[in-house]
């Protein structure tokens, strides 16, 4: 890529594009030129234009070999194993931040003013397409007008403002203490289930 002006250097499976300077006239510059990558992420070839632009801070992009493959690896990944098996594995992997990049992950950081002792955001969803399951994960946080302990049970997340289809709920963090965040997985069902 160094004819269009660009390195490319790879690190596992992530690529980092940078434009290079060039000599004009005594003075160095960078590329102003847009460059087409093209990028080969599973069985799909992607083309970015890349433009550049001068105090422009750099962009991560995330490419997926597809939804269609993301299904398959999905299905061959939990292919065989029984359904709560299959579900404490996602929330394990959600938990532990292993998740396979087959998983569709969206970062989102919504509040939800719904209880009156803890503040409630949604962090992420993750859904994991081909088994029809979605991990919602919420950050749960004492208010600060909170005095003492507050015990937090799994069905006082069973509302229509939370979850629809619920499939399973974890809590990393039961006893919540004012500074305490409490990691809540809510596993729903989602419409493509086909399961």
């Amino acid at each position: 890529y160094k004819e269009k002006g660009v390195t490319v250097r790879y690190s596992g499976k992530d690529a980092y594009v940078k434009f290079l300077l060039e000599i004009k006239f005594g003075e160095k510059q960078y590329i102003t030129a847009p460059t087409e990558l093209f990028i080969v992420c599973g069985e799909t070839t992607y083309s970015i234009i890349a433009d550049p632009k001068k105090n422009f801070p750099s962009q991560t992009v995330y490419l997926s070999s597809g939804k269609q493959e993301q299904i398959k690896r999905n299905i061959t990944l939990f292919a065989g194993m029984p359904y709560e098996e299959k579900v404490l594995s996602i929330i394990k992997s959600v938990y532990t931040n292993t998740m396979p990049d087959s998983f569709s992950v969206s970062r989102l950081n919504r509040s939800f003013n719904l209880f009156q002792e803890i503040s409630l955001t949604l962090v992420r969803e993750i859904d994991v397409e081909g088994e029809g399951l979605r991990i919602k994960e919420y950050s749960a946080v004492l208010k600060n007008n909170v005095q003492g302990l507050l015990v937090l049970k799994e069905k006082e997340f069973l509302i229509k403002e939370i979850v629809l289809n619920p499939v399973g709920i974890a809590i990393d963090k039961h006893n919540l203490k004012v500074g305490d965040i409490s990691r809540v997985l809510v596993v729903e069902r989602t419409e493509d289930a086909g399961n």
